[in-house]
């Protein structure tokens, strides 16, 4: 059977140890971003002061041999101690993430066993790169871990919106012994209407300081006797970004709503299988698999149709 194996930037340790051994033993491809590169055993240490020593003590390997591990400590120690001998930060000026295609004169090409060319020391690269789908901004991000959306469905879903509540708890009720025999939320929940009513909420909620971002407008705005909550400017920025939010991300302010809806009455099996529909990795992977020839191609077989 054909195999794919999504990664991303966050995956990391065993993960791509996973990933990495599917690779190189040729069973699967690997589809998404580079992992995090994360290959090194470490012991900790506890020290006096509150202080601790992550001393490293092994290293993970692939099956080809290679190591994962992108940042190369070793490459830095001499700038290293240069900046601590003329007494400045070593976090500040020291990138450790500079040398992460560097092996220090130690091999850093192998092969899998189709002979195809994997890099050491560089996490797990994919087969197939798939750019990620567009990640939160900050505001965005904000919201949603502020409660903005939750308040704003406790307010609809008691008021103007009952029908959709009846109608959600009604479908999230249906039993059955397979996830996939349960009906499926509808995929748009919330109409136009309700998504201007959540911006004109949001609003309102800034300006009264129940929602307040980490931004980085933060020591731009804030004095020493004014909080950024209260502050007159900070809160005209930000409802001049909210506004500007809605206006250019109305579509993925929408699934974004419809999602987080879902989720008070579905379980999370019935929402994933939704949320496939717009998984740009999940739809190259499947769309590889479907074409073995092209899957063949890329683990160097023979076509097997």
């Amino acid at each position: 059977l054909p195999l794919a194996v999504l990664i991303d930037s966050n995956t990391a340790s065993a993960a791509e140890l996973v990933a990495a051994s599917i690779q190189d033993l040729d069973l699967g491809i690997v589809v998404g971003q580079p992992s995090f590169g994360k290959g090194l055993v470490q012991d900790v240490a506890t020290l006096p002061g509150a202080a601790s020593l992550k001393l490293t003590v092994g290293k993970y390997l692939a099956p080809s041999g290679r190591c994962l591990q992108k940042v190369q400590y070793t490459e830095n120690r001499a700038r290293i101690q240069s900046f601590l001998k003329q007494g400045k930060s070593v976090a500040s000026n020291i990138n450790l993430d500079e040398s992460r295609d560097k092996n220090d004169g130690v091999q850093s090409n192998f092969q899998t066993l189709a002979g195809r060319s994997v890099p050491a020391n560089m996490g797990v690269i994919p087969d197939i790169d798939v750019s990620a789908n567009e990640q939160l901004s900050d505001l965005e991000t904000a919201l949603v871990l502020q409660g903005a959306y939750d308040r704003f469905f406790d307010k609809i879903l008691s008021s103007s919106r009952t029908d959709l509540a009846k109608e959600m708890y009604s479908r999230s009720t249906i039993s059955g012994s397979d996830n996939t025999k349960i009906p499926l939320p509808p995929k748009r929940l919330l109409t136009p209407a309700d998504i201007r009513s959540l911006e004109a909420f949001i609003l309102d909620q800034a300006t009264n300081g129940k929602f307040v971002p980490v931004d980085k407008q933060i020591d731009n705005i804030e004095s020493n006797e004014k909080s950024f909550a209260s502050s007159i400017e900070a809160q005209r920025r930000l409802a001049s970004d909210i506004r500007k939010l809605f206006a250019t991300r109305s579509d993925r302010i929408q699934r974004l709503a419809d999602t987080l809806l879902r989720e008070r009455f579905f379980r999370s099996s019935a929402n994933l299988r939704l949320q496939l529909d717009d998984d740009l990795q999940f739809k190259q992977a499947l769309n590889c698999i479907r074409d073995r020839a092209r899957y063949d191609a890329i683990l160097q077989r023979s076509s097997s149709l």
